[in-house]
């Protein structure tokens, strides 16, 4: 049996409708098709405005396609970011849902005590298959969960299942209060776009 987050769904389609990004610059734009070939610096980070959200974010690269995730799942707030695709297949992206989970169902990231985090990570390693869940900074003044599905799946009757992928993700409230959950769409993981994926959250503001 599949197991899925309880406070934002890990689950997610490429093959949605897209909007191409009009006002994309020609410079900072992903090339390459390999995500070994990605070199990321903070000083060249681009900053994406939604017109349709009306939030910002420090972006590695200018999005070459945004998608509204409503086209898929119609209750979600938010849209994936792609900065580099080879044909339908997303290769580097962003998916960003701001309104992810209810406000009780997760802790204060910031002020709980540590049994109360310890727990709610206990708690969503033993709902979901996960190699990866704790709680870290983002940025200097705020925390958030991050969580790394895992590789190889034990399903209810014992069979062990081998993922595609992997998925990345960050759960964690914005200073407005906005209950985010933000993806990182990739086939490789590396620290390098690791670290830029945390970046960026930090770097998200939602106009209110």
């Amino acid at each position: 049996m599949k197991k899925i987050l309880a406070t934002a769904a890990l689950a997610f389609t490429l093959f949605s409708p897209t909007t191409f990004a009009a006002d994309a610059p020609a410079t900072n734009a992903a090339t390459s098709s390999n995500n070994e070939d990605i070199k990321i610096a903070v000083k060249d980070f681009v900053e994406y405005k939604s017109t349709t959200y009306g939030y910002t974010i420090k972006c590695p690269f200018q999005p070459a396609a945004v998608t509204d995730l409503k086209f898929d799942e119609p209750a979600e707030k938010g849209e994936m970011l792609v900065f580099l695709n080879d044909g339908p297949e997303v290769v580097l992206g962003y998916r960003i849902n701001l309104d992810a989970f209810p406000e009780q169902n997760a802790p204060n990231f910031n002020k709980d005590d540590q049994k109360t985090l310890d727990s709610y990570i206990e708690y969503l390693k033993s709902v979901n298959a996960l190699d990866t869940a704790m709680i870290t900074n983002i940025g200097k003044d705020n925390k958030g969960v991050f969580m790394v599905t895992a590789k190889e799946i034990t399903t209810d009757e014992g069979e062990t299942i081998t993922a595609d992928s992997q998925i990345a993700m960050l759960i964690f409230r914005t200073k407005n209060g906005d209950r985010v959950s933000m993806q990182l769409l990739t086939q490789d993981f590396s620290q390098e776009l690791i670290d830029a994926f945390i970046y960026s959250a930090s770097t998200l503001n939602v106009s209110k």
